[in-house]
């Protein structure tokens, strides 16, 4: 139940922080974009497995892609996030993963 909770917030603060990196690259600074997207692969580290937290960051990083209306590289970093999920050894790591992606893919339509 803790690792769930420590899980949202941090999936939390890679959406506020894919939020700025949205609103930075709609104004052309793509290279700081980018930035902030390197920040949330390499610093959300609550997880229990590794490529939990790489396939969360890369959820968050799809959906700012889709609310950047680039959808090609918004599908292909979903489809990324996908396969890292399912390397995920632990069943409910990796149940909880391929769900929170899911859900950011939803969240990514509206």
């Amino acid at each position: 139940a803790a690792l769930n909770v420590v899980s949202k917030m941090v999936n939390n603060r890679a959406q506020v922080i894919g939020s700025i990196a949205v609103k930075i690259a709609k104004i052309g600074a793509t290279q700081a974009a980018r930035d902030l997207f390197s920040f949330v692969l390499t610093t959300t580290t609550y997880f229990k497995e590794p490529q939990q937290k790489q396939a969360e960051a890369l959820g968050t990083i799809a959906q700012v892609y889709a609310k950047l209306g680039k959808r090609n590289q918004a599908r292909a970093t979903f489809t990324k996030a996908i396969e890292v999920a399912q390397k995920i050894s632990d069943k409910g790591s990796r149940d909880w993963a391929l769900q929170t992606i899911a859900e950011t893919q939803v969240k990514s339509q509206e």
